[in-house]
């Protein structure tokens, strides 16, 4: 979308994609890598590999995009100290970073459990890493990071407490083209919704089958 768009306003430059956790059924990159999720072996490689990959081609990119907040070392909260090392040394190479987060990345559970509506009750999530030790360290890694980021984005509102500055990015927009097709060529008038979660508890599935 990005290089279309650059295109079609004439500008130069190439936005280039790489997954290094790649589910090959859906992934959409330019390169995308598979390795043995149920081998912690195979998850070590993985995560050089990315790295690896980084400082290989680092010549070739001016701008690093990156999700959940991870590094290319991808481990994200988990090794905050190692991950602020990466993120200086792109830095050092003149980069411009940008970072997405996009949920258990920077929600903290000890703060959203209280609230009324939330996926991180116990009820909804029993995720045992999710908890007071994982905070910290998400703080943490979130603090660091906020130091050599260019420019914070966050695909859920509620993440904007827990990362300063960061500018919410909605998952995606509704055009009223694509309400009006819908309505110009579809005898259902009422809207049909497709909601497919990864968890129907966390994502919170009842609440769509209530509505409907």
């Amino acid at each position: 979308a990005e290089n279309n768009a650059r295109s079609q306003l004439g500008i130069d430059g190439h936005s280039w994609s790489v997954d290094f956790s790649a589910n090959r059924f859906v992934s959409n990159a330019d390169l995308c890598y598979t390795f043995d999720r149920s081998s912690l072996v195979s998850h070590a490689f993985s995560r050089l590999r990315s790295f690896t990959y980084a400082v290989m081609n680092s010549h070739r990119f001016d701008v690093l995009h990156l999700y959940f907040g991870n590094t290319m070392l991808r481990l994200g909260w988990r090794a905050p100290f190692l991950g602020k090392l990466e993120l200086k040394l792109w830095k050092r190479l003149g980069k411009k970073l940008f970072m997405t987060y996009q949920g258990c990345d920077a929600r903290l559970r000890t703060d959203r459990a209280k609230a009324m509506v939330t996926a991180c009750k116990p009820e909804c999530c029993s995720v045992s890493w999710c908890n007071a030790s994982a905070d910290k360290k998400k703080m943490r890694a979130i603090s660091y990071a906020s130091q050599y980021i260019d420019k914070s984005f966050c695909l859920n509102p509620d993440l904007l407490q827990f990362v300063p500055d960061a500018e919410f990015l909605p998952y995606c927009n509704l055009s009223n083209e694509l309400l009006e097709h819908h309505s110009e060529t579809s005898n259902n008038k009422i809207p049909i919704i497709v909601h497919s979660p990864t968890d129907r508890k966390i994502k919170g599935t009842n609440y769509v089958l209530e509505a409907s």
